[in-house]
């Protein structure tokens, strides 16, 4: 690849960047321990290229939706696209304040420390029921950046996420046994989805090297554990119906967690390799997006039994619709929307540390 900031390569399997600390998860073993296999070798010849030229071909597009504010793709002042959009082009290798687009991203990553409010929050409205996604997903963009090297900015960008830290902690605290989390309006109750948005929040800025204790993961995995139904796959809440979405969230929690040969992490990932992903879903490139994080994870068979039909699936789409935005998900937004694709594509270039194994 050409142009870009930061070592990229399908092969690689981690970013040596100040501040990316060991880059290990929970009871993980080392990834020098891991046999060396590119992500992307499970494609037939050709296949790469094509989603490469896909990917760049989107990021263009997002590039030329920013705001005079910074915000990339929409009006709306909430920092949760733009932080996704920039997950996407740094799991490229592009970086802020260099290369092509530098500009673009410096403007919009201060846009995102702009809405950090005086309590910690990363939301305009403070703890409103959205808010806990705008938050969680700011927090989890500034570790990656952080992670990565955040440059002059860094001490900024580090106030940011121990504020931030302390937002998430107390939320879980404040939830049924302080064990998951919940909307931020409704800190009684507890789901999957919220739980599994703040837990890559604490990854990434624990690879960063803050502080993030295991215990407040070891509350989580109680929730997560009773979200889980006899076949493998997993609910919003317990007993719910289970989807494609929360089954990957919940093997995310498993595999990141050192789990990834339990029964239950096995489980879900046959549940994913079975799942038709050509399919029209609601929440289809937030799933899919959650569905490739934990499948490369997962790695192995999971992975090559996977990938390329998420491959075939993604490039089906941006053929008939031009981009990777579902009919059913467009209420969401083209920059949101296309951001979950491009990350569903990118973990065989390990660039990000949340897409290390």
């Amino acid at each position: 690849m050409h142009g870009t900031d930061f070592p990229f390569s399908p092969a690689r399997r981690r970013v040596l960047a100040a501040g990316a600390g060991l880059l290990l998860p929970w009871r993980m073993t080392r990834a020098a321990e891991i046999p060396a296999e590119s992500l992307s070798a499970c494609l037939a010849p050709g296949k790469w290229e094509e989603v490469e030229k896909l990917v760049e071909g989107l990021l263009e597009k997002i590039s030329g939706m920013q705001t005079p504010q910074g915000a990339l793709g929409s009006t709306d002042p909430q920092p949760a696209a733009t932080s996704l959009a920039i997950m996407a082009f740094l799991s490229r290798g592009h970086a802020p304040g260099r290369g092509r687009y530098g500009a673009c991203l410096d403007k919009a990553l201060e846009f995102v420390l702009s809405t950090q409010d005086s309590g910690g929050v990363f939301s305009i409205d403070g703890k409103s029921q959205s808010g806990t996604y705008h938050h969680a997903l700011s927090g989890l963009m500034l570790g990656e950046v952080y992670g990565l090297g955040g440059g002059a900015r860094s001490p900024r960008v580090r106030e940011a996420i121990a504020r931030g830290l302390t937002v998430s902690r107390a939320s879980q605290v404040t939830s049924p046994g302080g064990l998951a989390m919940r909307y931020f309006t409704s800190p009684r109750d507890a789901d999957l989805s919220v739980t599994g948005a703040h837990f890559l929040f604490y990854r990434s800025a624990k690879n960063a090297e803050f502080d993030v204790p295991e215990a407040w993961i070891d509350k989580m995995l109680i929730y997560v554990k009773d979200c889980q139904s006899g076949d493998g796959a997993f609910a919003y809440q317990p007993n719910g119906r289970v989807t494609l979405a929360m089954t990957a969230v919940g093997l995310l929690f498993l595999v990141m967690t050192g789990r990834q040969t339990n029964a239950a992490a096995i489980a879900a990932a046959a549940w994913i390799q079975r799942f038709d992903l050509t399919q029209n879903m609601q929440w289809r490139d937030y799933s899919l997006y959650y569905a490739s994080l934990a499948m490369s994870q997962m790695g192995g068979a999971a992975w090559r039994g996977f990938y390329p039909n998420l491959v075939n699936a993604q490039l089906s789409l941006a053929k008939a619709a031009g981009e990777l935005t579902s009919p059913m998900d467009s209420s969401a937004g083209a920059v949101l929307s296309n951001s979950f694709g491009i990350l569903s594509l990118t973990p065989p270039c390990q660039v990000l540390p949340i897409f290390q194994r």
